[in-house]
């Protein structure tokens, strides 16, 4: 639960300063709009009831904002179109442009552990330098790894044997 709990803050800490400085201002810019608003003499609820109803249109274009500013950075990092998903996601109403982001997003890449080039996890050579990221024992086929003297499936030496 505690790793969870780390890649959740980990997910969290790409959101770009602007965009949480945005939806701060938009929560209580919100806020101070319903407070404001005239009050009609019977329409109109009392002023507890504008006031939640503000703290919730705040907390609702608050959190827009920061979906918003996640697409952009995610976007960035899966190496897919920063600009493009961040204007989906405003124009495309009511959230489906978000939602089609988190259903179409690319996985993430990682660096090959030989050159560091950003690969994508279903690769199983890198297309520069060649590295093995998912060797297989040459006798009997099964997944080792790296690290490995002999396969512990086959018993056969790995060093010279392993693609």
């Amino acid at each position: 639960m505690n790793e969870k709990r780390s890649q959740f803050r980990d997910e969290l800490r790409i959101i770009p300063g602007i965009a949480i400085g945005i939806a701060i201002a938009c929560f209580f810019g919100m806020v101070i709009l319903f407070a404001c608003l005239p009050k009609g003499p019977h329409d109109l609820p009392p002023f507890p009831g504008w006031l939640i109803l503000g703290i919730l249109a705040g907390l609702a274009l608050g959190a827009w904002v920061l979906l918003i500013g996640y697409i952009n950075a995610d976007a960035a990092r899966r190496g897919m179109g920063r600009v493009l998903w961040t204007f989906l996601a405003i124009l495309v109403p009511n959230c489906l442009g978000i939602l089609a982001y988190f259903l179409l997003r690319k996985p993430k890449t990682f660096p090959c552990p030989g050159c560091g080039l950003q690969l994508s996890p279903d690769f199983r050579f890198c297309h520069r330098c060649g590295f093995s990221l998912a060797p297989v024992c040459a006798h009997c086929g099964h997944g080792i790894s790296h690290e490995y003297v002999c396969c512990p499936y086959c018993g056969k030496p790995v060093a010279a044997t392993a693609t």
